[in-house]
Protein backbone atom coordinates (compact mmCIF):
# COMPACT_ATOMS: atom_id res chain seq x y z
CA UNK A 1 0.00 0.00 0.00
CA UNK A 2 1.25 3.73 -0.70
CA UNK A 3 2.30 5.85 2.11
CA UNK A 4 -0.78 8.09 3.21
CA UNK A 5 0.69 12.21 3.96
CA UNK A 6 -1.96 13.67 6.09
CA UNK A 7 -1.31 16.74 7.83
CA UNK A 8 -2.77 19.79 9.19
CA UNK A 9 -2.44 23.22 7.29
CA UNK A 10 -3.11 26.90 7.06
CA UNK A 11 -1.11 27.33 3.60
CA UNK A 12 -2.15 27.42 0.06
CA UNK A 13 -2.71 23.75 -0.69
CA UNK A 14 -2.26 24.20 -4.90
CA UNK A 15 -0.77 21.24 -6.22
CA UNK A 16 -0.59 20.14 -10.17
CA UNK A 17 -2.83 16.98 -9.05
CA UNK A 18 -6.26 17.13 -8.97
CA UNK A 19 -7.87 18.32 -5.66
CA UNK A 20 -11.22 17.71 -4.06
CA UNK A 21 -11.88 19.62 -0.95
CA UNK A 22 -14.82 19.58 1.42
CA UNK A 23 -16.08 22.46 4.23
CA UNK A 24 -19.47 22.79 6.56
CA UNK A 25 -19.11 25.97 6.22
CA UNK A 26 -22.55 27.09 7.90
CA UNK A 27 -23.84 29.59 5.74
CA UNK A 28 -22.72 29.96 1.85
CA UNK A 29 -24.41 33.13 1.71
CA UNK A 30 -22.63 34.75 4.70
CA UNK A 31 -18.82 33.21 3.36
CA UNK A 32 -19.29 33.48 -0.47
CA UNK A 33 -16.63 35.74 -0.51
CA UNK A 34 -14.34 34.54 1.79
CA UNK A 35 -14.80 31.08 -0.69
CA UNK A 36 -13.95 33.23 -3.92
CA UNK A 37 -10.50 34.03 -2.21
CA UNK A 38 -9.66 30.56 -1.53
CA UNK A 39 -10.95 29.51 -4.95
CA UNK A 40 -8.38 32.29 -6.40
CA UNK A 41 -5.40 30.85 -3.95
CA UNK A 42 -5.46 27.50 -3.61
CA UNK A 43 -7.45 26.82 -7.12
CA UNK A 44 -9.12 23.01 -5.96
CA UNK A 45 -10.30 21.44 -8.67
CA UNK A 46 -13.99 20.76 -6.89
CA UNK A 47 -15.23 22.51 -3.90
CA UNK A 48 -18.10 20.15 -2.04
CA UNK A 49 -19.88 22.01 1.01
CA UNK A 50 -22.08 21.18 3.64
CA UNK A 51 -24.36 23.50 5.67
CA UNK A 52 -24.95 25.53 2.89
CA UNK A 53 -27.87 26.82 4.80
CA UNK A 54 -29.81 28.18 1.54
CA UNK A 55 -32.91 28.17 -0.28
CA UNK A 56 -34.84 28.33 -3.55
CA UNK A 57 -34.63 32.06 -3.03
CA UNK A 58 -31.15 32.25 -3.36
CA UNK A 59 -29.99 32.37 -7.16
CA UNK A 60 -26.67 30.44 -8.10
CA UNK A 61 -25.13 33.95 -9.40
CA UNK A 62 -25.01 34.91 -5.68
CA UNK A 63 -22.95 32.29 -4.30
CA UNK A 64 -21.11 31.18 -7.85
CA UNK A 65 -17.74 31.07 -8.24
CA UNK A 66 -16.06 31.97 -11.63
CA UNK A 67 -14.57 29.10 -13.38
CA UNK A 68 -17.07 26.86 -11.48
CA UNK A 69 -19.93 25.14 -11.95
CA UNK A 70 -22.74 24.61 -9.17
CA UNK A 71 -24.79 21.51 -8.48
CA UNK A 72 -26.99 22.32 -5.09
CA UNK A 73 -29.48 20.38 -2.76
CA UNK A 74 -30.98 22.85 -1.18
CA UNK A 75 -32.78 22.86 3.03
CA UNK A 76 -33.17 25.73 4.45
CA UNK A 77 -31.83 28.53 6.10
CA UNK A 78 -31.71 27.46 9.48
CA UNK A 79 -29.25 24.21 8.23
CA UNK A 80 -28.80 21.34 6.06
CA UNK A 81 -28.22 21.64 2.28
CA UNK A 82 -25.18 20.43 0.51
CA UNK A 83 -23.61 21.89 -2.49
CA UNK A 84 -20.78 20.55 -5.39
CA UNK A 85 -18.85 23.27 -7.41
CA UNK A 86 -16.54 21.69 -9.85
CA UNK A 87 -14.44 23.21 -12.44
CA UNK A 88 -15.30 24.55 -15.99
CA UNK A 89 -13.41 22.08 -17.27
CA UNK A 90 -14.46 19.10 -15.75
CA UNK A 91 -17.55 16.89 -17.42
CA UNK A 92 -20.34 16.53 -14.93
CA UNK A 93 -22.89 14.32 -15.04
CA UNK A 94 -26.03 13.69 -12.39
CA UNK A 95 -25.77 9.85 -10.97
CA UNK A 96 -28.86 8.39 -9.31
CA UNK A 97 -27.19 6.67 -6.08
CA UNK A 98 -30.43 6.34 -3.86
CA UNK A 99 -32.32 3.96 -5.91
CA UNK A 100 -35.61 5.56 -5.55
CA UNK A 101 -35.55 5.44 -2.00
CA UNK A 102 -36.90 8.63 -0.22
CA UNK A 103 -33.43 9.07 2.01
CA UNK A 104 -33.12 11.06 5.24
CA UNK A 105 -29.56 11.81 4.12
CA UNK A 106 -28.89 14.96 1.61
CA UNK A 107 -27.08 13.99 -0.83
CA UNK A 108 -25.41 14.84 -4.20
CA UNK A 109 -23.34 12.22 -6.56
CA UNK A 110 -21.98 13.20 -9.27
CA UNK A 111 -19.84 11.70 -12.25
CA UNK A 112 -16.53 13.19 -13.09
CA UNK A 113 -14.66 13.06 -16.14
CA UNK A 114 -11.66 14.58 -18.07
CA UNK A 115 -10.07 13.60 -21.03
CA UNK A 116 -6.71 12.67 -19.23
CA UNK A 117 -8.52 10.81 -16.46
CA UNK A 118 -8.04 6.74 -16.53
CA UNK A 119 -11.36 6.35 -15.59
CA UNK A 120 -14.46 8.26 -14.54
CA UNK A 121 -14.81 9.53 -10.75
CA UNK A 122 -18.43 8.41 -9.11
CA UNK A 123 -18.29 11.81 -6.08
CA UNK A 124 -20.42 12.07 -3.67
CA UNK A 125 -21.38 14.41 -1.16
CA UNK A 126 -23.14 13.27 2.02
CA UNK A 127 -24.48 15.34 4.81
CA UNK A 128 -26.40 13.81 7.97
CA UNK A 129 -28.11 16.15 10.12
CA UNK A 130 -27.67 15.55 14.17
CA UNK A 131 -31.19 15.15 14.75
CA UNK A 132 -31.70 12.45 11.40
CA UNK A 133 -33.34 8.93 12.71
CA UNK A 134 -30.81 6.36 12.65
CA UNK A 135 -32.15 4.99 9.57
CA UNK A 136 -30.36 7.82 7.87
CA UNK A 137 -26.74 5.90 8.56
CA UNK A 138 -27.81 2.59 6.50
CA UNK A 139 -29.05 5.43 3.97
CA UNK A 140 -26.13 6.51 3.42
CA UNK A 141 -24.49 3.09 3.14
CA UNK A 142 -26.94 2.12 0.72
CA UNK A 143 -25.97 4.95 -1.97
CA UNK A 144 -21.97 4.12 -1.02
CA UNK A 145 -23.02 0.20 -1.81
CA UNK A 146 -24.82 1.59 -5.54
CA UNK A 147 -22.00 3.80 -6.23
CA UNK A 148 -19.28 0.81 -5.38
CA UNK A 149 -21.62 -1.42 -7.92
CA UNK A 150 -20.57 0.29 -10.69
CA UNK A 151 -16.78 -1.07 -10.48
CA UNK A 152 -16.00 2.47 -11.17
CA UNK A 153 -13.56 5.06 -8.96
CA UNK A 154 -15.42 6.49 -6.01
CA UNK A 155 -14.70 9.32 -3.61
CA UNK A 156 -17.48 10.13 -0.93
CA UNK A 157 -16.77 12.96 1.29
CA UNK A 158 -19.19 15.06 4.04
CA UNK A 159 -20.06 15.67 7.70
CA UNK A 160 -22.11 12.65 8.97
CA UNK A 161 -22.02 13.64 12.63
CA UNK A 162 -20.33 10.76 13.58
CA UNK A 163 -17.20 11.59 15.99
CA UNK A 164 -14.93 8.82 14.40
CA UNK A 165 -12.34 9.97 17.16
CA UNK A 166 -14.64 9.69 19.98
CA UNK A 167 -15.26 7.19 22.65
CA UNK A 168 -17.23 3.75 22.52
CA UNK A 169 -20.54 4.87 20.21
CA UNK A 170 -22.78 2.75 18.39
CA UNK A 171 -22.93 4.66 15.09
CA UNK A 172 -19.36 5.80 14.99
CA UNK A 173 -18.42 1.55 15.82
CA UNK A 174 -21.29 1.12 12.51
CA UNK A 175 -19.65 3.37 10.46
CA UNK A 176 -16.21 1.67 11.02
CA UNK A 177 -17.47 -1.70 10.49
CA UNK A 178 -18.97 -0.29 7.34
CA UNK A 179 -15.51 1.11 6.09
CA UNK A 180 -13.49 -2.21 6.78
CA UNK A 181 -16.22 -4.96 5.08
CA UNK A 182 -16.01 -2.36 1.85
CA UNK A 183 -12.57 -2.34 2.02
CA UNK A 184 -12.51 1.34 1.98
CA UNK A 185 -9.93 4.04 2.73
CA UNK A 186 -10.71 6.96 5.06
CA UNK A 187 -7.52 9.22 5.27
CA UNK A 188 -8.39 12.13 7.75
CA UNK A 189 -7.26 11.09 11.44
CA UNK A 190 -7.45 14.67 12.82
CA UNK A 191 -10.00 16.70 14.21
CA UNK A 192 -12.12 19.33 12.29
CA UNK A 193 -14.19 20.73 14.78
CA UNK A 194 -12.21 21.95 17.58
CA UNK A 195 -14.30 24.26 20.66
CA UNK A 196 -12.80 25.54 23.89
CA UNK A 197 -13.95 21.61 25.39
CA UNK A 198 -14.30 19.59 22.16
CA UNK A 199 -12.09 18.07 19.80
CA UNK A 200 -14.40 15.99 16.88
CA UNK A 201 -13.16 14.36 13.56
CA UNK A 202 -16.79 14.63 11.78
CA UNK A 203 -15.99 15.39 8.23
CA UNK A 204 -14.50 12.60 6.10
CA UNK A 205 -13.50 11.24 2.82
CA UNK A 206 -14.20 7.63 1.79
CA UNK A 207 -12.09 6.55 -1.26
CA UNK A 208 -12.66 3.08 -3.01
CA UNK A 209 -9.00 2.17 -3.81
CA UNK A 210 -6.36 3.80 -1.32
CA UNK A 211 -3.83 3.93 -4.45
CA UNK A 212 -6.43 6.79 -5.75
CA UNK A 213 -4.98 8.77 -3.02
CA UNK A 214 -1.83 10.51 -3.02
CA UNK A 215 -2.41 12.94 -0.27
CA UNK A 216 -4.56 14.53 2.16
CA UNK A 217 -4.72 16.72 5.48
CA UNK A 218 -7.18 19.01 7.04
CA UNK A 219 -6.63 22.97 6.77
CA UNK A 220 -7.61 25.78 9.17
CA UNK A 221 -9.50 28.44 6.58
CA UNK A 222 -11.13 30.59 9.27
CA UNK A 223 -14.13 30.33 7.72
CA UNK A 224 -16.41 28.19 9.78
CA UNK A 225 -16.39 26.24 13.40
CA UNK A 226 -14.89 23.17 10.81
CA UNK A 227 -11.30 22.77 9.10
CA UNK A 228 -11.43 22.03 5.76
CA UNK A 229 -11.02 18.38 4.69
CA UNK A 230 -8.61 18.09 1.55
CA UNK A 231 -7.87 15.09 -0.77
CA UNK A 232 -5.21 14.94 -3.70
CA UNK A 233 -5.81 12.14 -6.24
CA UNK A 234 -3.09 10.78 -8.31
CA UNK A 235 -4.21 12.46 -11.51
CA UNK A 236 -2.85 14.76 -13.37
CA UNK A 237 -4.97 18.24 -13.16
CA UNK A 238 -5.47 20.88 -15.77
CA UNK A 239 -3.77 23.88 -14.72
CA UNK A 240 -6.46 26.68 -14.57
CA UNK A 241 -5.86 30.13 -13.15
CA UNK A 242 -8.89 31.15 -11.35
CA UNK A 243 -10.33 34.50 -11.56
CA UNK A 244 -11.82 36.93 -9.04
CA UNK A 245 -15.09 38.94 -10.77
CA UNK A 246 -16.68 41.39 -9.03
CA UNK A 247 -20.47 41.11 -9.20
CA UNK A 248 -23.79 43.43 -8.37
CA UNK A 249 -27.74 41.94 -7.56
CA UNK A 250 -30.41 44.09 -7.05
CA UNK A 251 -32.39 41.36 -5.12
CA UNK A 252 -32.35 43.95 -2.08
CA UNK A 253 -32.15 46.97 -4.33
CA UNK A 254 -34.07 50.10 -2.33
CA UNK A 255 -35.38 53.12 -4.42
CA UNK A 256 -35.72 55.80 -1.47
CA UNK A 257 -32.07 54.92 -0.32
CA UNK A 258 -30.63 55.14 -4.10
CA UNK A 259 -32.07 58.36 -4.35
CA UNK A 260 -31.13 59.38 -1.53
CA UNK A 261 -27.05 58.84 -1.71
CA UNK A 262 -27.48 60.30 -4.97
CA UNK A 263 -28.93 63.37 -3.27
CA UNK A 264 -26.21 63.46 -1.27
CA UNK A 265 -23.64 62.99 -3.28
CA UNK A 266 -21.10 65.85 -3.73
CA UNK A 267 -22.14 66.95 -7.53
CA UNK A 268 -20.54 70.28 -7.57
CA UNK A 269 -17.21 68.64 -6.39
CA UNK A 270 -17.58 66.16 -9.07
CA UNK A 271 -17.99 68.49 -12.04
CA UNK A 272 -14.69 70.41 -10.75
CA UNK A 273 -12.69 67.26 -12.82
CA UNK A 274 -12.46 66.35 -16.33
CA UNK A 275 -11.43 63.28 -15.84
CA UNK A 276 -14.26 60.32 -16.31
CA UNK A 277 -12.15 57.87 -13.85
CA UNK A 278 -11.90 60.85 -11.22
CA UNK A 279 -15.34 61.83 -11.00
CA UNK A 280 -16.58 57.90 -10.68
CA UNK A 281 -13.67 57.58 -8.22
CA UNK A 282 -15.40 60.55 -5.73
CA UNK A 283 -18.81 58.98 -6.51
CA UNK A 284 -17.60 55.27 -5.26
CA UNK A 285 -16.12 57.13 -2.31
CA UNK A 286 -19.13 58.78 -1.22
CA UNK A 287 -22.29 56.62 -2.26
Amino acid sequence: MPTMDVRVTSRNISNSKFQIVHLNIRSLLHHTDELRHFAVQSEPDIIVLSETWIDYTIMDNEVLIEGYSVHRKDHNHQGGGIAILACDYLCTKPFSASNGLNTSTESIWLEVSYKTFPSILLLGCCYRRPSSPPISVDHFFSEVETALSHKKNVVVCGDLNINLSGGNHSFKDKLLNFINSHSLYQPINLPTRITRTTSSLLDIFLVSDQGLAECAGVSDLAIADHMMIYLRLSWKRLKIKAALTCKIHFSKFDELDFCYDLDKCPWSIINTFDSPDDKLDIIYRDI
